[in-house]
């Protein structure tokens, strides 16, 4: 093949080379750099001998070579001066590494420095490709499902080591772990940069391990990553953690100079005060409120900060953003401010830039909201110029003390429920989780323990029955009790007793005997609150009741019943009209109430009416927060809770004796039927009536106290089934599998550090620390895969179960509907039977009856094709779910199988280590005893030469031994 005037194949358009069936010489191609002006797209070599002075004199830096095919090449080269070499979607045939093509390798491989291999399918890195590729100083392969086990088999060739490589990217290479490349991440001394973006991590854990070099840079963005469970490098300069899930970031390497958090979840920002080095923070489109407090924020003391991206984040408009808005306005390196800076709330103020709010009117909260000397008034001001409004309270406290709402409200509250009357206490306002936490631990905790001191010093427990029940309203006004069994959801509805008081028809009850067991009841049906509503959850009220009754004399039968019940409402909301949260149930309430309208029969105002002004002793605690910037929730909340302490209610002890309350509604029912038969017709009014009291009889028979705690047990049965084993203990058990892993987080960061700090010293404390480490990480991982599945499995239960009683009250509800609307239909066409004045027999009569009961039966069909539609959605739905689970559980079996394997390697990598130990002794003991065996031969024949010459003398002086020594 003889190639003339090479400058002639100048041509951009050509995508296609290919050289068979000759020789490429140097002394025939005149000017090899030729290929410096051809975009070749596929290169193929056919048959071709390729001389080394042909690539040695071709000055190519850079060869991008996309599906590259090599046939029957046998060059005997020198290394090339290619530096840089990128292959996307290129496919590696096996053939490729035959040992015939071992010259062009050298030529390529030889002074390359960077390898770019994207998108080329699953690549497993054996020894022989890892060789040649270890003297890059980067290495990209990208977009390749990486074989873990290759990464894991390199371990074991020879002589390996990358210690020219500084960057490496494995970027959407199905990574799970870091801890993964540990491996690797020991061969590569020089490794400063890690690109592992892209993949599936979840949950990182930062991988210490041994011999790794303290990287400067690591790349994390769209891994989906939920949480950082451990602490990074403390050498760490860049990090990149942008599009994952993460709502809270605590302690970054205090190294860093560039920090990027977009597009997470943050609440809030992570702690900058040691970060003195940072130069760029990317914060933007996040859920972030506020980037400076009052106090001052962290943000402001970042001397070197350079650029600063915190755009498009839901800015409260309030006074607590005047400190942001004073930073911002003075800071030169915030990109796209004012213009991507805009508020979120309040609602009249959403999507204004923040800047051009006026700061002049902005009172701080403190001088917004003062409480008065004597803790039980508030006054507040809602600007200069205009009038402050004086509210007058029971008690008023900040966060700090709110303690002290123990012993003024909460203890009298619970002792006059111990004495036989109803009692409520009313939460409103608490819209951070953190207000909502310290309100459950303060406050309800607080009341239950109360509770139940005063019942069991009173009475003891065969003279109790205690039970509470929970409650979900969501806005709509709909109700789900939440300790109903799955399998057997009855609707609610309102039963209003005239001995009992107001009750919830077909309300589930749970009997409990501590308060300790209330309390579980109450965190696990609100951690089925915040399920059930999953994004409206904010927006959902509830209601907590605990029953309490309590025989007066229980050696009498028939004793008289003491009866009393404490309701804990939490109610959403706010109590402007422009709150995003919605409105507050209690601003309907007490609009109602005060001009004496008529109340919703609906479930949630119908309980809140009855606590307010009626048989109750009732609490309001109102959290409000502030703001003092068109600030409308303060005054309206101010307002309401004065209204709602201006209602009164009229507070009786309730006790009533079972046996004769019964008798009595019996002996009224069969008076009522008396009388209606007597009178020959039924009477609207009597019929309704015997309604009522047979409904009044079966509630007072269902408050039997037998009958309920086999209800209750068969409760406490079903939601047993759905709890791991030790679900009774969940609570204690997570906070000591917490503590344990804080424990071994701690241990372990201090036996790195200490690494880090010492460095190379003596070798066998060197080892004995790694040794240490390992054990530690091991114990870690052990313990949180144990924390994770144990969870995975009780929330998969609970998931599963709900959905399926979804479906199920559903397809009820449906069924329902559909009886009722026939049951409708056929009464109706009865009706138009019974007007039309057509004969009793006959064609026409008979004609108009099939015509209606045609359409009956249609209304029947399409009921049940509607039915089997739905039951064929939920089941379609349920084989999704089950297929979705048996994925995961497969998952899991392999990830047994490979932790099985990984022990079983390194159990045979022990034993061939013992092995080798133990034939190394065997070898030097059989050397030893060799050399000895050598030294007494020596000795034994200078023994007798000594001898000989012993004998020779004492023959040649005639002595008689010598005679005996010659027969010894």
């Amino acid at each position: 093949m003889v190639t003339r005037n090479p400058q002639n194949l100048s041509c951009p358009q050509t995508s296609e080379l290919e050289l068979r069936d000759g020789k490429l010489d140097v002394a025939e191609m005149l000017d090899a750099t030729f290929l410096q002006f051809i975009q070749i797209d596929k290169l193929i070599f056919n048959n071709v001998t390729i001389s080394s002075l042909f690539f040695n004199e071709s000055d190519i830096p850079l060869l991008s070579l996309l599906n590259l095919s090599l046939e029957d090449v046998l060059p005997e080269l020198e290394a090339s001066s290619i530096k840089t070499l990128e292959l996307e979607d290129v496919t590696l045939d096996p053939s490729l590494f035959h040992p015939s093509l071992q010259a062009l390798y050298h030529w390529l491989f030889g002074s390359l420095e960077s390898l770019v291999l994207v998108r080329s399918g699953p690549v497993e890195i054996d020894c022989s490709l890892a060789h040649r590729v270890e003297n890059l100083a980067q290495l990209d392969l990208s977009e390749n499902p990486i074989s873990v086990t290759s990464l894991q088999n390199i371990s074991h060739c020879p002589f390996l080591s990358f210690k020219y490589l500084k960057s490496l990217r494995l970027r959407r290479s199905n990574l799970t772990s870091l801890q993964s490349l540990c491996t690797i991440l020991s061969l590569t001394p020089a490794l400063t940069h890690l690109d592992v973006s892209r993949n599936n991590f979840s949950i990182i854990h930062y991988p210490h391990c041994p011999e790794m070099n303290p990287l400067k840079m690591l790349n994390l963005s769209h891994s989906g990553i939920t949480e950082i469970d451990s602490l990074f490098s403390t050498s760490l300069e860049e990090l990149d953690l942008s599009y994952n899930y993460l709502e809270v970031f605590d302690n970054p390497p205090q190294t860093l100079k560039k920090l990027h958090l977009s597009n997470n979840r943050l609440i809030r920002l992570p702690s900058l005060d040691n970060l003195s080095q940072l130069r760029e923070l990317k914060v933007d489109s996040n859920q972030l409120t506020i980037l400076i407090n009052q106090t001052g924020g962290s943000l402001s003391t970042l001397e070197q900060l350079d650029i600063l991206y915190a755009r498009r984040n839901p800015y409260q408009c309030d006074c607590d953003l005047k400190e942001t808005i004073i930073f911002l306005d003075n800071s030169t390196f915030v990109e796209d401010y004012p213009a991507e800076f805009l508020c979120a709330s309040p609602a009249v103020q959403q999507g204004t830039p923040i800047m051009s709010l006026s700061l002049e009117t902005c009172v701080k909260a403190k001088d917004c909201v003062v409480i008065d000397e004597e803790g039980h008034g508030v006054d507040y001001k809602p600007g200069k110029d205009e009038e402050t409004k004086s509210f007058s309270f029971d008690q008023v406290v900040t966060v700090d003390s709110i303690q002290s709402f123990h012993p003024e409200l909460l203890q009298p509250l619970t002792g006059s429920i111990s004495s036989g009357y109803n009692g409520a206490l009313l939460i409103c306002g608490a819209s951070s989780e953190k207000i909502s936490t310290l309100i459950d631990h303060s406050i309800i905790k607080q009341v239950l323990a109360d509770l139940f001191s005063h019942m069991l010093s009173q009475a003891g427990k065969e003279e109790l029955f205690i039970s509470v029940s929970y409650l979900q309203f969501y806005p709509d006004g709909s109700a789900v009790d939440l300790l109903s069994p799955n399998t057997d959801r009855q609707t609610l509805k309102l039963v209003a007793h005239d001995i009992l008081g107001n009750l919830v028809g077909g309300l589930s009850e749970v009997c409990v005997c501590s308060a300790e067991e209330a309390y579980v009841l109450y965190e696990t049906c609100s951690e089925r609150l915040k399920a059930n509503a999953d994004s409206i959850s904010s927006r959902c009220s509830s209601l907590f009741s605990v029953a309490v009754e309590q025989k007066l004399h229980p050696e009498e039968v028939e004793s008289e019943v003491c009866r009393s019940r404490l309701q804990l409402f939490r109610l959403a909301g706010g109590a402007s009209r422009t709150d995003l949260r919605g409105v507050s149930p209690l601003v309907k309430v007490v609009e109602q109430s005060q001009c004496e309208a008529t109340t919703s029969n609906t479930i949630l105002p119908f309980l809140l009416n009855d606590a307010l002004t009626g048989n109750s002793r009732t609490a309001l605690i109102y959290c409000i927060h502030p703001r003092g910037l068109l600030d409308d929730e303060t005054p309206s909340a101010l307002a309401l809770a004065q209204k709602a302490r201006n209602l009164v209610t009229t507070a009786t002890v309730n006790r009533w004796c079972p046996r004769a309350t019964e008798q009595k509604i019996r002996d009224d029912i069969a008076d009522l039927r008396t009388a209606m038969m007597s009178q020959g017709e039924s009477d609207v009014h009597n019929t309704f009536r015997l309604a009522e009291l047979t409904q009044n009889l079966q509630t007072v028979k269902n408050q039997c106290w037998e009958k309920r705690r086999e209800v209750s047990k068969k409760i406490k049965g079903i939601t047993q089934s759905c709890r791991t084993p030790n679900s009774s203990l969940h609570s204690s058990d997570h906070r000591e599998d917490t503590g344990t892993m804080k424990y071994l987080q701690a241990q372990l960061k201090q036996e790195m550090e200490e690494h880090i700090r010492e460095g190379k010293g003596n070798v066998e404390k060197v080892q004995e620390r790694v040794a240490r480490i390992q054990q530690l990480r091991e114990a870690l991982r052990e313990e949180t895969l144990k924390n994770g599945a144990a969870t995975e499995k009780s929330d998969l239960c609970q998931q599963s179960q709900l959905e399926y009683s979804k479906a199920q009250e559903w397809r009820r509800q449906l069924k329902e509907d559909h009886r009722r609307l026939i049951q409708e239909e056929v009464e109706k066409m009865e009706r138009d039977l019974a007007q039309e004045q057509l004969p009793t027999e006959g064609p026409q009569r008979e004609l108009l009856v099939l015509t209606r009961e045609r359409r009956v039966l249609v209304m029947q069909i399409e009921a049940l094709r509607a039915e089997a539609q739905q039951a064929e959605r939920d089941l379609q739905n349920q084989y999704h779910k089950h297929q979705t689970e048996l994925h995961c559980l497969r998952e899991e079996s392999l990830q047994v199988f490979r932790m099985f394997r990984q022990v079983s390697e390194e159990q045979r990598r022990m034993a061939e280590g013992r092995y080798r130990c133990v034939l190394l002794e065997a070898v030097q003991d059989a050397v030893y005893l060799s050399a000895h065996n050598q030294e007494l031969t020596t000795d034994n024949k200078q023994l007798r030469k000594a001898v000989g010459e012993l004998k020779d003398t004492l023959a040649v002086r005639g002595d008689p031994t010598a005679e005996l020594l010659s027969q010894q």
